[in-house]
This record gives structure tokens, C-alpha cells and sequence, in this order.
């Protein structure tokens, strides 16, 4: 599907280069050189756009608690919003963020960038807050707790360094070899 909608793209952007040249040769008189450059540039913009650009992605996977904790969240920033008696106008604007971005925050939209949340956050003068957020990990401190507590394997031997030098064993027919 991509790629049919790649090459058709392709070709109505060459059919467009194709048109722009025509009516340029019959209206003005520029060199090719110019002619060539500009339906390069084009239709590599258009060529860039369709094979280069992202489509929206999904939201993630929220599940119920996690998203009662995100209205929460929203919820608890729509009311500083109104204590300080700021419009979303005025917070989406200093934000630099859209009222569309605004309204997803303040319902706590899991689609809504952590960045977003952060920018809304500063605005309101509670960007400190996000320290706050996962400063006392109870739980990895006793997983890391109990790894250091583990036993330790067993050391391996070593064997005992000596600075005598190595003995020589006679064999029963009078040779000696170095142990």
C-alpha cells in the first residue's frame, strides 16, 4: 500500500514538474538550468514528504488504573489552572503548546507527551514537582537489598604460591623431569 502510494505520488509529482515546465516555457523564458533545478527541488519535497514523514502514532495501551492516575493528574492541573485564574488561552500560549495539547492534559489523555505535560507543568510554576515522581523507589531499593545480601558463591581455589623452586622427580630409569 506504501509503496503504491510512494509511486503515485512519484508520478504526480513529476506530472506537476511536467505542467510548472510548460507553462513557464509558453509565460516566461528562464534558462533550463533553473527549469531542471526547480522540478528537482519538488519532487523532493514531495518525494521526502511521502517516504520520510510519520503517521500519527496510536496512543499507548493505558490500562484503567493507570488512566484513573492520569485524570487525576490532569484534574489536579486544571485546578491550579483556574486557582491562578489563567485561561487555556493563556497557558496553552505560554506553554507554547496548542489548546487541543492543553485539553488533552487536563483530561489526563495518555496520547499527550511527557514533554507537554512538563511544559504545562513549568507554566503553572510546578515543574519542581516532577522530583517528586518515583524519588522513593521502595521497591527496587529491597531488590537491591536482597542481591546484596545474597551469598556469595563459593571462592575458587587458588593454588598457594611458592618461591621454592620446582622439584625434580627421578623416573625409575634415571631421568628427572620439572614438576
Amino acid at each position: 500500500m506504501d509503496a503504491l502510494l510512494g509511486v503515485q505520488a512519484t508520478q504526480w509529482a513529476w506530472g506537476l514538474c511536467s505542467a510548472w515546465v510548460r507553462t513557464v516555457d509558453s509565460e516566461l523564458s528562464c534558462p533550463r538550468a533553473f527549469k531542471l533545478y526547480v522540478c528537482t527541488l519538488l519532487w523532493t519535497i514531495i518525494h521526502d514528504f511521502v517516504y520520510n514523514s510519520e503517521m500519527p502514532r496510536k496512543p499507548p495501551i493505558v490500562f484503567p488504573q493507570e488512566q484513573r492516575l492520569l485524570s487525576q493528574l490532569g484534574e489536579r492541573l486544571k485546578l491550579a489552572r483556574m486557582r491562578r485564574k489563567l485561561s487555556n488561552a493563556v497557558v496553552a500560549q505560554r506553554a507554547g503548546i496548542s489548546r487541543t495539547s492543553l485539553y488533552k492534559v487536563e483530561a489526563g489523555d495518555p496520547g499527550a507527551t511527557l514533554g507537554t505535560y512538563m511544559r504545562v507543568m513549568a507554566v503553572l510554576g510546578l515543574e519542581a514537582d516532577i522530583n517528586a515522581l518515583a524519588a522513593d523507589d521502595k521497591v527496587g531499593r529491597k531488590l537491591q537489598d536482597l542481591a546484596l545480601e545474597a551469598p556469595a558463591s563459593a571462592p575458587r581455589r587458588r593454588r598457594a604460591a611458592t618461591n621454592e623452586p620446582p622439584t625434580r622427580a627421578i623416573r625409575p630409569d634415571g631421568t628427572g623431569s620439572a614438576s
